[in-house]
């Protein structure tokens, strides 16, 4: 059986939200219910399987031919935000203590207002450090961050982090958790947290408010009967429908290191509306491989603004060598930008997070 528990920054404390149900599968001609994780809010969720993934795609945001520098992104601007995804590899104290990799990294975030980050190690100080720069370099507690305790089944453990702009976006309390697997269907459970963009005093519109699901899957498990993609479609319903009934959040981004391009989604590519929004584009420094993401349902998430998803050139943008680019990571960030302001969700289209698991 599966269930979500909170768990505090690099505490290991687990607390059951809703209980568990024996974990029920069934397979059949068209047909496949009760995903492991949604079990526990005592419901069979039923698997949309509709149209697939990519044939959306190209509705959503226009997909972009190649990586560029985050100059033709342009500024940012007051009415939108910008949520990214980086995999900075092995992200531990010998590049923490890299000058220049550092200073690179923190010039990636100050271009974000919220960046998700996989693969941090060393219990979280290569977070504390950068986030400790950054401040130490605007002289104010400008910059926050969210690190999860070390996840993973082996001696080999990674963190997952978030580092935010608190100018610009608010974290909301006691929204951070780690999906606990209890069925151990992935190697490392992805990390929950929910935000809200900070407005100007007087702004009478209400603020983009949305939950971000961090992930980074084994690339040696993303195929066979084991593939981690089928668990992380119950992962994005779980949530959705925990944070719906709790607090009746609608927009939900599945981002990170996913190992996999849109037409190997598996399950998780068959839930109705769920779109990448990077696409086909190639996000390693290689060249070679479309594998990191941000997924929203384009059905509820209508504060995405098309054409405006990028992955980002680090060779390009900085003006350096491949091998330079390589100290900092093997993967690109993927940025994307939305509306500073919550927008309506789709009328006309009976989907959503109150109907998440309805065929």
């Amino acid at each position: 059986m599966g269930f979500l528990t909170k768990k505090r920054r690099r505490s290991s404390r687990n607390r059951s939200l809703l209980g568990s149900l024996p974990l029920v599968r069934w397979f059949g001609p068209g047909l496949t219910a009760a995903g492991v994780l949604t079990a526990v809010f005592g419901v069979i969720t039923g698997r949309i399987d509709l149209s697939a993934l990519d044939q959306y795609r190209g509705e959503t945001a226009p997909i972009a031919l190649r990586p560029i520098s985050l100059r033709e992104l342009g500024e940012k601007t007051a009415d939108t935000i910008r949520i990214g995804t980086f995999n900075i590899k092995q992200f531990a104290d010998a590049k923490a203590n890299d000058a220049t990799v550092m200073q690179r990294i923190a010039q990636i975030v100050n271009e974000v207002d919220l960046l998700a980050i996989q693969e941090v190690m060393a219990q979280g100080r290569p977070i504390d450090r950068l986030v400790s720069m950054m401040n130490q370099s605007v002289g104010q507690q400008r910059y926050a961050s969210l690190v999860s305790v070390p996840i993973g089944r082996t001696s080999h453990k990674e963190s997952y982090a978030y580092v935010w702009d608190t100018s610009r976006i608010s974290h909301l309390p006691d929204t951070a958790y780690v999906v606990d697997d209890a069925g151990d269907l992935m190697h490392r459970e992805p990390y929950v947290a929910s935000f809200q963009v900070r407005l100007p005093a007087g702004e009478r519109r209400r603020p983009f408010q949305f939950t971000l699901i961090n992930v980074h899957t084994d690339p040696d498990e993303v195929s066979g009967r084991s593939n981690e993609l089928n668990a992380l479609d119950d992962v994005f319903e779980s949530v959705r429908y925990y944070e719906y009934q709790t607090r009746g959040e609608r927009d939900y981004l599945l981002l990170g290191d996913l190992n996999a391009q849109v037409t190997a989604f598996a399950e998780l590519g068959e839930i109705q509306g769920v779109v990448s929004l990077v696409g086909n584009q190639i996000t390693n420094l290689a060249g070679t491989k479309s594998i990191d993401h941000i997924l929203i349902d384009r059905f509820e998430t209508t504060e995405v603004i098309s054409g405006r998803t990028v992955v980002v050139d680090l060779v390009d943008h900085f003006g350096i060598t491949q091998k330079e680019a390589a100290a900092i990571s093997d993967h690109l960030p993927v940025i994307a930008e939305f509306s500073a302001y919550e927008l309506p969700e789709q009328q006309n289209v009976a989907t959503g997070p109150q109907n998440a698991g309805q065929r």
